[in-house]
């Protein structure tokens, strides 16, 4: 048990946690972070094995490489990056669906419909479940083959928001990436490390196995930061890094006094994903090594609601084409994600179905599987999920205002507190370069000497 008094507590430490710090640090501010995990990185999670294999089981893209800055800073210290956009193969229960069947028409003709629609910003909102159904219904030269396979291509987006369909947003749900997307095959820790070794380690501590307790705003304009450990910092500001899914949970008792309603409010509607993954090395390349992407859509008549074989759609990332190494790499969407990271002995029995639509070789028996890594992000006290979501019935525009605004000097940074970059690394650290400018200024004007005029 101990008290602390520095300038800035920072209270997480994923990228935007340690790009504030860093930021701050630079500009002669004591900061010390306080992280609740045995290690940095937050929702970056890089794993390296004995054999040379590198996995990320958090972030694995550099999203809109156009304008991001992480992107540019990632080729700057020479990342191995790779762009995984050769291409998309589908499968079914029944196999590999053809361009020739044109369900690929139809789906993307669904999304075009989606963005038409909504361009006019004033119409409501629907699930893009009800969306797809009633638009493959409501298209007369469609056949009942596409109009069953179309719209569980649409559900492919799931893999993307890390929502049930019967939930996400049509309206907010569907915006593209601004530029291409960028596989890190290197390790998201390389980029990650890299960011952290430009901070002033002379004016940083960092506390790992700190599980903050309490943030408490003080009449005297200090903010007083509780641990479980009994250890308290005070501090001029306090930079919350905490994942939206822990602040829904913590957010009532964390804070003294109350969050402002706004805030409160944009906490308890804004979505938060359950995105997973599944990395699975094999004795052998068994599925085709010319495309970069495989999607196996959901059955139908499967019980959505359940977790099981086809019951949602899998995301297949090549490999062989990535790292020359016979693995995919694999996304899920709740309830899969849910179910799997509490049973990881469970992983194949859901898996196995849709690994023998993607044989080239049909008559061979699946390969051995030689390893097999699984996120746990719903598990995990610390994230409770993946990133934030659009979720239907509630707003997305305008969401980060509240968070920019903060609660005077408790500042928020993360990727929920962005409209940048929502949801992926190149939000996160723009926020937290973003609360560390405002930090900076705000001292430097509180230093000038007043006018006596």
């Amino acid at each position: 048990m101990g008290n602390s008094k520095n300038t800035v507590t920072i209270i997480g430490a994923g990228m935007s946690g340690i790009k504030a710090a860093v930021d701050l640090t630079n500009a002669g501010v004591d900061v010390v972070v306080l992280e609740g995990r045995d290690r940095l990185g937050g929702r970056l999670k890089t794993v390296r094995t004995s054999d040379g294999g590198c996995y990320d089981l958090g972030a694995s893209w550099l999203h809109d490489s156009i304008i991001n800055d992480v992107f540019n800073y990632a080729v700057e210290i020479g990342t191995d990056l790779y762009y995984d956009d050769s291409g998309y193969a589908w499968y079914c229960k029944d196999g590999e669906i053809l361009p020739t069947e044109k369900s690929h028409r139809v789906f993307a003709e669904t999304l075009q419909k989606a963005a038409l629609v909504y361009s006019n910003s004033g119409l409501p909102d629907v699930t893009l479940k009800e969306f797809a159904s009633s638009f493959v219904e409501s298209k007369p030269l469609i056949t009942d083959s596409n109009r069953e396979i179309a719209p569980q291509m649409v559900r492919f987006m799931e893999l993307w928001h890390g929502i049930p369909w019967n939930v996400m947003s049509t309206k907010f749900g569907l915006e593209n990436h601004v530029g291409r997307d960028a596989f890190v095959r290197g390790g998201y820790d390389s980029v990650f490390k890299s960011v952290l070794g430009q901070a002033n380690k002379s004016k940083l501590e960092i506390r790992l196995n700190t599980e903050v307790t309490k943030i408490i705003r003080r009449p005297s304009g200090t903010v007083e930061v509780k641990t479980l450990n009994g250890d308290t910092f005070e501090s001029d500001y306090a930079v919350v890094t905490i994942p939206l899914g822990v602040l829904k949970g913590e957010y009532t008792k964390l804070f003294e006094p109350a969050l402002p309603p706004q805030l409160s409010h944009t906490i308890d509607m804004t979505g938060f994903a359950a995105l997973g993954k599944v990395v699975l090395e094999f004795e052998s390349v068994f599925w085709r090594t010319d495309l970069d992407r495989f999607v196996v859509l959901a059955d139908k008549n499967v019980d959505e609601y359940k977790a099981g074989p086809f019951a949602a759609p899998l995301f297949f990332v090549n490999g062989y084409l990535v790292f020359g190494r016979p693995v995919l790499i694999s996304l899920m969407a709740p309830p899969t994600t849910q179910y799997l990271e509490k049973n990881l002995h469970k992983v194949m029995e859901i898996y196995r179905p849709a690994l023998g639509q993607l044989r080239v070789d049909k008559s061979k028996p699946l390969p051995r599987v030689t390893g097999q890594y699984v996120t746990e992000w719903t598990q995990d006290k610390f994230a409770r999920g993946s990133y934030s979501a659009c979720m239907s019935g509630t707003t997305f525009e305008g969401s980060e205002i509240p968070f920019v605004e903060g609660a005077g000097n408790v500042r928020f940074a993360g990727e929920h507190t962005t409209a940048d970059g929502a949801g992926c690394v190149h939000g996160a650290f723009v926020s937290g370069r973003r609360e560390a400018a405002r930090i900076i200024k705000e001292m430097r004007e509180a230093k000038k000497p007043k006018s006596r005029l």
